[in-house]
């Protein structure tokens, strides 16, 4: 049921420089799944008037073109059609641009810009925006530029069988910088998003209401959408926005770069050096953004020492108590952890608004030795209050051979290493310098589409190397895929070599494993 696709990109040189090493070991996936080099060409359309004039103009427009292809997997995410075929994600490879011209011309849309938002989290600072914002409007005859471009990006996708060569259609916005405002402010309905609700561009999913910035949009446009809005009115996209005038089509080249090895020997090896206890971490984020904070000390009483582990999770399951998603998931794990690795000992806490667990045990399979430690907490820097997990996720991306981190993704910012930096008030890149000094790592991020958010800050960062587990779907599992994770760890450190098989996982789920490192990745 479980697809073992690989690609192995790199060959040794003798006499020459470390190879660099890009394996994508394991993509589960009901059908096909893998990674394509996927080429896009197009015009671009840039207000002349909301650029800055000190930056170069081919500055602009490779900008832009990143942006642009944040829309190709936007719409992949939010048409109904694509949706129901295709699990599509992004690489956080940053791709190479070609800018074949950059000329004059005219905007040629008319729009009114405006946006009242006040909330911190929707304040307006992209400079293109700002600039269009201060003006208020375009027009059609305003003069433009307009950029011809290619591009080759890399992208992950899960769906039915094609030809190592093919094609896919899709729409794009000709600027996609102000797209949220090609459906004017007296057409904006209620979108409602679990307990989030916002009046703005209804021409997107409802998940567009928790994060309402025109900056994001990209994320969940829906150009076709209709229906009725969270009021129970009718709207209809198709008749707000018009193919050749508000979008355009595109048509992608895809190539598929993948051979099938399921190879973790490298893992295996490098494991094998360090005789000592296989060190674990798992980093879980609040994920109801209603819950400021957990009540970690009744977690904590209910874990603690003083009982077999199983009983108390039994005793704790059984408790008459509401629990927030992260932490039913953390409970679901331990509950299940006995397939994969028999604890001997455990120790729970509270501190400073987390809680901390720590267990001491063997893997069924390979029968290693394990320190498995626990944090949970807010991790989000998009959420209501602000995160304090840095230093447990410092403390674990330097000396760990294996880090999990399950919560929102905050589009990347909650485990980058710029991030945890600054946090922790410590000079810029310090951590990059300390994880340079890591064992050789495998690293996690079970959280929505982490395949297009992280990882790229950790690549350079040592010469040891480390692989990556990625997940290409809106949902990290942090129960069963934090358990498959640990399970496939046993197996490619089991004696025995057989055949890597993927357990736990359900046949919707889409994740990749990754080995990087050598020379900077492309």
């Amino acid at each position: 049921m479980l697809a073992l696709i690989a690609l192995l990109a790199g060959a040794a040189v003798d006499g020459g420089p470390a190879p660099v090493v890009d394996v994508l070991q394991v993509a589960t996936c009901q059908s096909q799944g893998g990674e394509y080099d996927v080429t896009l060409e197009g015009t671009l359309v840039l207000h002349r008037d909301f650029l800055d004039p000190a930056v170069p103009p081919e500055q602009h427009a490779r900008a832009a073109v990143l942006h642009q292809l944040k829309y190709v997997w936007g719409w992949l995410r939010t048409n109904p059609e694509a949706a129901r075929t295709l699990q599509a994600v992004l690489s956080a490879v940053e791709p190479p641009i070609e800018v074949r011209a950059i000329k004059p011309g005219k905007y040629g849309h008319a729009m009114d810009i405006t946006f009242t938002e006040e909330k911190p989290h929707l304040v307006i600072d992209d400079p293109y925006q700002v600039r269009a914002l201060k003006r208020g409007r375009t027009r059609v005859n305003d003069p433009a530029l307009m950029v011809d471009y290619r591009v080759v990006f890399r992208m992950g996708l899960c769906g039915p069988a094609r030809d190592r060569v093919s094609t896919l259609t899709l729409p794009l916005p000709r600027d996609p910088w102000l797209m949220h405002w090609h459906v004017p402010r007296s057409q904006h309905r209620l979108l409602r998003y679990y307990t989030k609700s916002a009046v703005t561009n209804p021409c997107a999913d409802d998940d567009y209401a928790d994060l309402p910035h025109p900056i994001y949009y990209w994320y969940d446009w829906q150009p076709d959408r209709h229906g009725p809005d969270a009021n129970h009115r009718a709207f209809d996209c198709r008749k707000l926005l018009k193919e050749g005038r508000d979008y355009f089509p595109h048509t992608l080249q895809l190539v598929r770069v993948a051979e099938p090895t399921g190879d973790f020997s490298l893992l295996r090896d490098e494991l094998a050096r360090d005789s000592g206890p296989v060190r674990v971490t798992l980093l879980y984020g609040v994920l109801d953004h209603e819950v400021t904070q957990p009540d970690v000390a009744a977690l904590a009483g209910e874990l603690g020492a003083g009982a077999p582990l199983a009983t108390r999770v039994a005793q704790a399951h059984a408790a008459a108590r509401p629990r927030e998603r992260a932490e039913r998931q953390l409970l679901a794990l331990l509950e299940d952890l006995p397939q994969v690795l028999q604890v001997e000992r455990h120790t729970a806490s509270a501190s400073d608004g987390y809680f901390h667990f720590e267990a001491h045990g063997t893997l069924v399979r390979s029968r290693r030795a394990v320190r498995l430690r626990a944090h949970y907490g807010l991790t989000n820097v998009f959420g209501p209050v602000p995160p304090a997990h840095w230093r447990y996720a410092r403390e674990a991306l330097g000396q760990d051979h294996v880090v999990i981190y399950v919560g929102h993704s905050g589009i990347g910012e909650n485990v980058r290493l710029l991030q945890i930096d600054r946090n922790l008030g410590l000079p810029a890149g310090q951590l990059a310098g300390e994880i340079a000094h890591a064992p050789y790592q495998l690293v996690a991020f079970l959280s929505c589409y982490s395949y297009m958010y992280f990882g790229q800050d950790m690549l350079e960062a040592g010469a040891k190397g480390r692989e990556f587990v990625f997940t290409g779907t809106g949902y990290g599992r942090g129960d069963r895929g934090a358990l498959m994770v640990l399970d496939v760890l046993d197996q490619a450190l089991a004696p025995d070599r057989a055949p890597l098989q993927v357990h736990f996982l359900e046949p919707t789920d889409f994740m990749l494993f990754k080995a990087r490192h050598g020379a900077a990745v492309r």
